[in-house]
């Protein structure tokens, strides 16, 4: 009998411990990160997954000084150089006729260069999310990336696959746009000839407000859904089109989730960004527009008082630009791949307790193994 109560007692400790630990792993989640640990709360909240943004910038920064401090340089270079082209086309363009036409030859140069600047920006900031997403994803798995072999895995393996996807994402939105354009042109088409009637007017122009807004929110909607594509492909090595559909799948039930922090993490970001653009800008402009306002005022401004302020404009403003576009994108890589890489690892985390939920209650009504739950003692029969 003393041995029974013995098994007794040990099965209700291994059961009450059984319990414990998994309470304790649903209250809190502890992520190993070399010698250093980055606690992130269970329920996923906005302020825990900023905290584990800055806990995690200590494995993530050399990451991004390297590949963001060489590969948007040149980005912002040209850009720089770009605009200092537009607004000297501006200024040498510049014809005080009203029936004059505009110079398009003289203007396409300077905005092809932006086109070819913006380009040259959009791949390296692809470049280097992935590379700091890469380094953030091995640090919250317990490890660390040399910043060479991240920079060269990422330009033999998923260099490709992001492009890919990109294009694709760029080609759903370009249809959407497209389809919104054309319904527009429809409605106002349709409003033309109606034009007469007042009531069939506003109808119109209801309608076409009506098919503005219906645009804006599929956009939105395809915007949210699809924000863990880049994440899918970095992390767990999707194809381009796979990406679309395991971004969506952890999305699912949480939409207003996803939106409301990417919402949040965007304003607290442009916040920042905005601390450094407005001293800049400010200073690079506050004399051309001082000069040409003190003239308006005293009636002396013409066309060649706008000409000179383009020509002040373009003096300086390039390399003010170009620092301040360098800046903004290394402060933009420094917090926004890590925030989504927590927020990648919290969606996975989610669907997997809801995939574990589901299947709770039929666990439930089967009959216990002894690999599944600790077997209930058996009581010696007879006396002691």
């Amino acid at each position: 009998m003393h041995q029974a109560r013995e098994r007794s007692r040990e099965w209700l400790s291994r059961t009450r411990e059984s319990r414990v630990r998994f309470d304790t792993a649903r209250t809190v989640r502890v992520e190993s990160v070399g010698r250093n640990h980055v606690s992130q709360p269970a329920s996923g909240r906005f302020a825990g997954l900023i905290d584990g943004t800055f806990g995690l910038l200590r494995q993530t920064w050399k990451t991004t000084l390297f590949c963001g401090g060489i590969a948007f340089l040149p980005a912002a270079a040209l850009y720089g150089w770009a605009y200092g082209r537009l607004f000297a086309a501006m200024a040498g363009t510049w014809v005080d006729v009203v029936d004059a036409p505009f110079p398009f030859a003289a203007m396409a140069a300077p905005f092809l260069l932006i086109l070819a600047a913006a380009a040259l920006q959009g791949l390296a900031l692809l470049f280097v999310r992935s590379c700091v997403t890469a380094q953030a994803a091995a640090a919250v798995r317990g490890g660390s990336i040399p910043v060479p072999a991240i920079a060269g895995r990422d330009l033999r393996r998923t260099g490709a696959r992001l492009v890919g996807q990109r294009v694709l994402q760029g080609l759903v939105y370009a249809g959407i746009f497209l389809a919104a354009v054309i319904v527009m042109a429809i409605v106002m088409a349709v409003g033309g000839r109606f034009n007469e009637v007042s009531d069939t007017s506003w109808r119109v122009l209801g309608l076409f407000f009506l098919c503005y807004v219906a645009g804006i929110a599929v956009w939105v909607w395809l915007w949210v859904r699809f924000s863990l594509t880049l994440e899918s492909v970095v992390i767990d090595g999707s194809r381009a089109g796979q990406s679309f559909g395991l971004s969506a799948s952890l999305v699912r039930g949480n939409w207003w989730r996803v939106f409301g922090y990417r919402i949040l993490f965007s304003i607290m970001l442009g916040f920042a960004a905005s601390l450094i653009a407005t001293p800049i800008v400010f200073f690079a402009t506050i004399r051309a527009y001082a000069r040409y306002l003190t003239e308006m005022v005293q009636g002396t401004a013409d066309s060649g008082s706008l000409l000179d302020m383009f020509r002040a404009m373009g003096s300086g403003l390039p390399v003010r630009l170009a620092g301040f576009l360098y800046l903004q994108s290394l402060l933009n890589a420094f917090f926004a791949p890590v925030f989504m890489t927590l927020l990648y690892f919290e969606m996975k985390r989610r669907k997997a307790e809801a995939s574990r939920s589901a299947a709770e209650p039929s666990a439930e009504n089967e009959p216990e193994t002894p690999d599944s739950a600790p077997s209930a003692p058996t009581v010696a029969q007879g006396g002691s």
